[in-house]
């Protein structure tokens, strides 16, 4: 699996994950591979529609949050996890 076609792995699944969170401008954020170069590690990143963000937040806008998304190479779902900013 070449790294575009784990990119569009990583945001099918994301998208089909977060579906019932009303997520919204899902995209690529940072692509590696893992530590034994068998796994993509895909940043996503999104906002939630119903996220209620605080006095700053409002200001500036919803906040942006990211995952991991780790796919194997043969296009599996492996994990997703908080990425920390």
């Amino acid at each position: 699996m070449d790294v575009k076609e784990a990119v569009r792995s990583a945001l099918t699944y994301a998208a089909d994950l977060f579906a019932d969170q009303q997520i919204d401008d899902l995209c690529l954020e940072e692509v590696q591979r893992d530590e034994y170069g068998k796994d993509w590690c895909i940043t996503v990143g999104f906002t939630r529609r119903g996220a209620r963000p605080g006095a700053m937040q409002a200001v500036l806008g919803l906040p942006r949050v990211y995952k991991v998304v780790r796919v194997s190479s043969d296009g599996a779902l492996r994990s997703v996890t908080n990425r920390e900013v």
